[in-house]
C-alpha cells in the first residue's frame, strides 16, 4: 500500500488542494480550514476503507495540541505533523509517549485543531531549527502517522522473539540498536513480553508506545496539501544568519560525461564525485536491466539492499562489492549495451514492456557513512546480546522470518560475518583495501542511498516477453 496518502477536497472551499493517485485503503480529508485574525481552525476526517484494523497515532503524552508546527524548506509551505517514526537527537526528561487508536474496517474519525495567529514554530522530534525567510504561509500539509496492520500484535511478535536472546545492554549502545538489533530496543521499551501484557489489555482499542528511535518500523503517513492559503507567521530569518541551503555540504554526486548511441549499441560514461569529508561506499560490478512500469524507461540499476523475491539464483550464489571512495576522489564508471536490450537482474524488477525505451535511469546505491566501521560494530554488538542467530531457522513460518529479518537484522549480518562459508566477507571487512565483498545480506544493511541519472528523448530498442506487448 501507498505509505503517503492526500487529501480530495473542493477547490472552492479553501484554496488548491493536491490528490494524488494512490491507493487510498485509507484516506484523509480536510472537511474545514478557516483563517481569522485570531485563529486557524482545520478539521478533518481519516477513513478506513480497508478490509482490516489499522492503528493511527492519537497524541503524544506531555505534548498539547499533539502536533508539530513549523516551516517546511521552501519556507512558504506549514507543517501540521502527528507521527512517532521520525527522526531525532534531541534529549528529554521523559521519553515521549504516543497512544495509536484502532479504526476499525469501514470506522470514520472526525478531529480538529486550533492554532494561535500568528503561527510559531513548536517541535518535539525536530533535530536542528533553521529560521525561514517568511511572514506568510501559502500552503498548509497535515501529516499523520498510522500502522496499516495489527499494531498489539506486530509488537506481541518482536517480543517474542526477542525473549528468544534474554538481551541485556546499556544505554549508550542504543544508536546501534535502533538501527540494526530494533527488535531489542522495543523489548527494552516494553520492558519484555509480560512489560508489554501489563500494559496492554488484550483487543483495547488503544496502545501506548514509547519514542524507540525509529526502531518501531513501519509507520506510514497520511498527508493532505492545501494550497492558496495566506496564513500570517511569526518567524522571521535574522539578516545576519545564512539560509540552511547554504551550508549545507555538496555531498555524493553523479554527471554523464558520454552518451552515444547508433543502430546496434549504446555507449556511456559517467564519474560519481565524492565531494563529502569523509568515506563513502559505491556500489558496483553488477547492473539490472529492466523496463519500468510505465512502458517507457529503461532502469539500469547498481543497487545490493534490494529484494530478491521471485528471481531464483543458482549456487555458488553472488557476491556483492563495495568500493570506497574517499574525500575529493572521482569513480569513472562505463556501461555498453548492445541492441535490443534484454531484462536480466539479480533483484526484483518493475516488469514494464515495450519496442522502444523513450527515457533511461540509472540508478547507483552507495552508503554515505564508513561501511566498514558499520559492519564491525554490528558484529560487536550482537557479542554484546549474546546473539549468533541459532535462535532462529530456515524452517520457521515466513510470518516470523519476516519478523526476523525486519527488526533484528544485525543478528544475520554477524551470521555471515562470522560464517566459516562466508570468511571472504569477513577477510574483506578486517582489511584496509578499498573494497568489501559481501553475501546478499536480505536488506537488514539498511542506510543505502541513491543516486539517479535520468535521460529524455531517447529510443533504445528492447526486447522482452513480460507482458506481450499485443496484449
Amino acid at each position: 500500500m501507498a505509505g503517503v496518502l492526500s487529501a480530495i477536497c473542493q477547490k472552492a472551499a479553501f484554496g488548491d488542494v493536491s490528490a494524488n493517485e494512490q491507493n487510498a485503503a485509507v484516506s484523509i480529508t480536510i472537511t474545514k480550514l478557516q483563517v481569522n485574525d485570531q485563529n486557524l481552525e482545520l478539521n478533518w476526517k481519516i477513513v478506513n476503507h480497508s478490509d482490516h484494523d489499522v492503528w493511527v497515532l492519537d497524541k503524544f503524552y506531555l505534548f498539547e495540541p499533539s502536533f508539530e508546527v513549523y516551516v517546511d524548506d521552501d519556507c512558504y509551505s506549514l507543517v501540521i505533523r502527528r507521527r512517532l517514526d521520525v527522526p531525532t537527537f534531541k534529549v528529554w526528561y521523559s521519553v515521549p509517549e504516543g497512544f495509536y487508536v484502532r479504526l476499525s474496517p469501514g470506522e470514520e474519525r472526525s478531529e480538529s485543531l486550533l492554532l494561535a495567529v500568528p503561527l510559531y514554530a513548536r517541535w518535539l522530534f525536530l533535530t536542528k531549527w533553521s529560521p525561514v525567510e517568511t511572514t506568510m504561509i501559502r500552503r498548509v500539509v497535515l501529516e499523520i502517522g498510522y500502522y496499516d496492520e495489527d499494531l498489539p500484535e506486530l509488537i506481541r511478535g518482536i517480543l517474542t522473539e526477542a525473549e528468544k536472546y534474554n538481551p541485556k545492554v546499556s544505554d549508550d549502545s542504543q544508536g546501534i540498536i535502533a538501527q540494526y538489533f530494533e527488535g531489542f530496543l522495543v523489548y527494552f521499551d516494553f520492558k519484555g513480553l509480560a512489560g508489554f501484557e501489563r500494559i496492554y489489555e488484550n483487543g483495547s482499542d488503544e496502545i501506548s508506545v514509547l519514542y524507540s528511535y525509529q526502531a518501531l518500523k513501519g509507520e506510514q503517513v497520511l498527508r493532505t496539501t492545501v494550497d492558496g492559503v495566506a496564513i500570517p507567521y511569526g518567524e522571521v530569518l535574522s539578516a545576519d544568519e545564512p539560509p540552511h541551503s547554504e551550508t549545507e555540504p555538496a555531498g555524493v554526486t553523479t554527471v554523464l560525461t558520454k552518451f552515444d548511441v547508433n543502430d546496434t549499441n549504446l555507449k556511456m560514461d559517467y564519474k560519481i564525485i565524492n565531494n563529502t569529508n569523509h568515506d563513502v561506499w559505491i556500489c558496483d560490478r553488477y547492473v539490472d536491466k529492466f523496463m519500468d512500469t510505465d512502458n517507457r524507461t529503461l532502469v539500469l540499476r547498481t543497487r545490493y539492499n534490494l529484494s530478491n523475491e521471485g528471481v531464483i539464483w543458482e549456487f555458488p550464489f553472488p557476491r556483492f562489492r563495495y568500493s570506497r571512495l574517499r574525500p575529493g576522489q572521482e569513480k569513472i564508471e562505463s556501461i555498453s549495451l548492445s541492441f535490443p536490450v534484454k531484462p536480466h537482474a539479480l533483484f526484483k524488477t518493475s516488469r514494464g514492456n515495450a519496442e522502444y525505451a523513450k527515457r533511461l535511469a540509472i540508478e547507483i546505491g552507495y552508503y554515505d557513512e564508513d561501511l566498514r566501521k558499520l559492519i564491525l560494530n554490528i558484529v560487536e554488538m550482537a557479542e554484546k546480546l549474546n546473539c549468533d542467530g541459532s535462535a532462529i531457522s530456515p524452517w520457521e513460518p515466513n510470518s516470523t522470518l519476516e519478523l526476523y529479518y525486519r527488526f533484528f537484522g544485525g543478528i544475520e549480518i554477524a551470521g555471515f560475518f562470522n560464517s566459516e562459508g562466508s570468511t571472504y566477507f569477513r577477510d574483506s571487512v578486517m582489511s584496509d583495501s578499498d573494497e568489501i565483498i559481501a553475501p546478499y545480506l536480505k536488506q537488514t544493511l539498511h542506510g543505502e542511498k541513491v543516486l539517479r541519472i535520468e535521460i529524455d528523448n531517447v529510443s533504445i530498442p528492447y526486447e522482452s516477453n513480460y507482458p506481450p506487448l499485443n496484449d
